[in-house]
Formats: C-alpha cells, structure tokens, sequence
C-alpha cells in the first residue's frame, strides 16, 4: 500500500498553520466542496486530507515543485494517493503515486477521483503487523520455556561428578528395566511435553478476525475481515470478504473480545483475545 499515515496519530501531531497561500487556498476549497473532508498540516508545502471517523487518512496535496530534478522549477497543485499510478516514474517510489497540475481546478478533479477512504480490508491487511507482532512475543516467550526444559532435560553437559541425566538414565534401562533412577526425569518429561505441545500451539498459523470500527449515519458499524493468517505477506481474506454487524446485532463472543482489548494499548496483545492495533482496528484471535 502507498504510504499513508494514521488518522489518530494526525490529530494528535496537529499543529499551526503554516503553508503557502495557493495550498490553503486548494485545500480550503476541496474541504468546503465536499463533506467530511478536513485537513492536516504534512509540511510546508502539503496537508493531509483525511475524514475524522477513517482509520488512515486518504492522501495528501500540496504546492509546489515536487518533480524529481526539474530542469526548470514550476510550481503545480498534488495529488498524492494510493490510487494513482504515474507511469513517469518507479513504482514504489512517492512520485508514482503523485498527479501534478499547474491548474487548481484540474487538481481539484484529481483529488475528488483518486482520495478516498481504505477499505476494512485495506486496514486489516495494513495493519496485521500488529497482531503478528503480539503473537510472535508470546510464541517466543514459549520457545524460550521449552528450550529451558529441553536443557534440564537433554542437555549432555556433563558435571564433574556424575554424568548427565538422560545418559544415567538409558544406562539404568539396559541394566535394570525400566526404573526411574532419578525421579526428577519424570517430572521433567512431563514438563517437556506440556511446555512442546504450548509452544506448537502458539507458532500455529493463525487466522484472525480484522474488526475496523466506523459509523454510518450516526450509528456505530463493525466491519469484521478474516484474515487466514496473520504471517502470511500477502494478508489472505477469508471467502465472506467483509462482515458488517452493528451495536445491536455483534456477536457477544466478539464484543467481549472487543471490551478487553479496548482497555489495552496499542499493539498490545492478549493470548486468545487479539491485539488493539489501532484507535479503531482490532484483531480478534479465533
């Protein structure tokens, strides 16, 4: 995805006002034309355009030279979004996603037809790093509990005094049958095996429900997005695209699930509840 930057973390780093005239000028008349639309400084010479209630913002516009070593300078109004692709330079680079105009009324089309808001399914693909983050903590938090059994356990480190665990114990097999010489073996199999079948549970691909929270005509909606795993690049969607509950009609498993992580922080995560990614973006385990 081109990128973009959180609504929420736009309003908090809002600060004064300082662009040039023929931006607030572009800017002013966009907002004013079409509702809901509002504004953020970027730089000096851009603003993001965003909606309040949307997780990311659109893109942003801006004035000024902003071709990659003009041989002249010429100022033109910008269009910067996800949807548009400039074939004049690299994709992957800002410039392929920037249109550029010296007329205000021509960039004034462009950022009616390119800026609109990402789709819940655009979120949950942007932001599944963070439940992919949450679950990698834990699954390596079990790694680490099963290495330290698996050393208590198999570890051929001998001591001066007496050899290993596991070499006493196969020795005494042969010997005797199958007595345990030191019943600490037991205790430690037993933790073994516990802390093996914890560990492959937590590093299971995971497939997660992607809950983006918006509003619709005054009334808050739920967009819910399963994601077929989480560790997969490419961010895989389930058949039924997306699911959209309200307040009255969200299944109570999840809205439980959403009252806990609502208390967590960002990037938070919680084993068998999910990950608050953001404001508004919550990942649900399944």
């Amino acid at each position: 995805m081109a990128n973009t930057k959180l609504v929420e973390k736009i309003i908090k780093e809002s600060n004064d006002w300082e662009v040039n005239n023929a931006l607030y000028t572009f800017c002013t008349e966009l907002t004013n034309s079409v509702r809901g639309w509002t504004f953020a400084q970027r730089s000096s010479r851009s603003v993001w355009i965003y909606r309040p209630n949307d997780v990311f913002a659109m893109g942003w516009i801006g004035y000024g030279e902003f071709r990659h070593e003009p041989k002249e300078s010429v100022d033109a109004y910008v269009v910067y979004s996800r949807h548009v692709t400039n074939e004049k330079y690299s994709d992957g680079t800002t410039h392929y996603h920037m249109t550029m105009s010296v007329r205000r009324d021509v960039a004034m089309r462009n950022a009616k037809r390119y800026l609109r808001p990402h789709s819940p399914i655009e979120v949950a693909k942007e932001l599944k790093r963070s439940a992919r983050n949450g679950i990698s903590n834990v699954e390596d938090e079990a790694r680490k509990e099963l290495s330290n059994v698996e050393d208590e356990l198999f570890s051929l480190r001998k001591s001066k005094d007496r050899m290993p665990k596991i070499a006493a114990e196969l020795k005494a097999l042969l010997d005797s049958g199958h007595n345990f010489i030191d019943e600490g073996i037991k205790s430690s199999l037993q933790k073994y095996f516990a802390a093996a079948e914890e560990y492959a549970e937590k590093a299971a691909n995971r497939s997660m429900d992607c809950i983006v929270i918006g509003e619709t005509m005054g009334k808050q909606t739920f967009d819910i997005v399963e994601l077929l795993n989480v560790n997969d690049y490419f961010g895989k969607v389930g058949e039924d695209g997306i699911t959209r509950y309200h307040e009255d009609t969200l299944p109570e498993d999840l809205a439980g699930k959403l009252a806990v992580l609502g208390m967590c922080e960002p990037d938070q995560y919680v084993h068998g509840v999910g990950v608050r990614a953001a404001e508004r973006v919550f990942y649900v385990a399944k």
